[in-house]
């Protein structure tokens, strides 16, 4: 009988759980499907339109989960040509989702945005389907990310704990200055610390054609790359359905081809493109455009609370002013910044300054 009703108390805790809740980033063509998919699974589902990419998208994605009751069961899916906000938001906003989903696509976007930390994403789960050769690549440089699972279930295990035991971030903003319960108020280059490296994904060059803004397929064979997009008021000398085949005489093979040889070019200079057209190739000359990067300097903290010692435990390197959020149960915890006594902690936020 006891059995009985502790299977039945199990199970009514269980319904009385609220649905994860998931976050779903995609091209317009495929937004909607995949947003039945994952409700379908009984999961709720946000699928802003369109789909907030880069530095403003992720602010007003904060915005819009403030609006929202908490659940540690939030989780970000992103797939096809949005799929790199997969890794972005890890790294860029980890305190928001309990694990995120990449399906398809490339992470070479979110690498070449020069603000990917690894040390950011430790405790979000990165999964991926079907990953190409720059998520290879974001595995070798120590970045979080796994094999995608075949189901929801892998993704849905993961809880978002608001206060892990450490918290780690690495930025050249502060407002994406914060990881969990610490965040980066001011940043100072004089604040060395040899012993507190970066976690940075080091881009390629990331060059591109003087062109104007075009786009092509990740995944359209070669030879060459197809130009699949173009501005509706473009007035540059390409054509949808443009095939670049090669680069001064370097052929092009495929999508990956084009952007390794780009990533080769590390200098403003002329170049001459080889075009195909229908059923004729032409000559066209343009010139290749470096981008100028941002967040070239980068602060970072480690941040550890240490239950058995009753500390809290703070590590920087370029930080000039921090806050804390304490949680009641921390209240009381010795507070070290770089060797240095800085009182007891105070439940609720705590500013630390030099």
């Amino acid at each position: 009988m006891k059995a009985l009703f502790l299977a039945a108390l199990s199970a009514c805790l269980l319904q009385a759980e609220p649905a994860p809740v998931a976050v779903v980033l995609a091209p317009p063509e495929g937004r909607e499907k995949l947003a039945a998919a994952v409700r379908q699974a009984g999961w709720e589902v946000v699928a802003p339109d369109p789909a907030p990419l880069g530095d403003r998208g992720l602010k007003a994605l904060e915005e819009m989960l403030a609006k929202r009751p908490f659940t540690p069961r939030t989780y970000l899916i992103a797939a096809a040509d949005d799929a790199w906000m997969a890794a972005y938001a890890a790294s860029r906003v980890p305190h928001l989702f309990a694990a995120v989903l990449a399906i398809g696509g490339s992470a070479r976007p979110a690498i070449q945005t020069n603000r990917l930390f690894a040390a950011n994403a430790a405790l979000v789960p990165v999964y991926w389907v079907d990953p190409d050769d720059a998520v290879t690549r974001l595995a070798n440089a120590g970045f979080p990310v796994r094999s995608g699972p075949a189901d929801l279930a892998q993704l849905g295990a993961s809880r978002l704990d608001s206060y892990p035991e450490t918290a780690d971030c690495e930025t050249g903003n502060t407002a994406f200055g914060r990881c969990y319960w610490v965040t980066l108020q001011a940043l100072d280059p004089a604040q060395r610390n040899d012993a507190v490296t970066t976690s940075r994904i080091v881009p390629g060059a990331g060059a591109s054609l003087a062109f104007g803004p075009f786009g092509y397929s990740q995944a359209a064979p070669g030879p060459g790359i197809l130009v699949a997009w173009l501005p509706p008021e473009y007035k540059g000398p390409l054509k949808l359905d443009d095939r670049i085949l090669a680069l001064d005489g370097k052929p092009i093979s495929d999508a990956h081809g084009y952007q390794s040889l780009m990533d080769e070019m590390v200098e403003e200079k002329p170049v001459v493109a080889m075009i195909q057209r229908g059923g004729e190739r032409r000559r066209l000359e343009t010139r290749t455009v470096v981008p100028k990067r941002e967040e070239l300097f980068t602060a970072r903290v480690r941040a550890q609370y240490l239950a058995d010692s009753k500390e809290i435990l703070v590590v920087t390197r370029g930080v000039a002013a921090l806050t804390i959020d304490v949680p009641p149960q921390w209240e009381g915890a010795r507070v070290n910044w770089n060797g240095e006594e800085r009182g007891a902690a105070r439940a609720g936020a705590m500013v630390l300054k030099r």
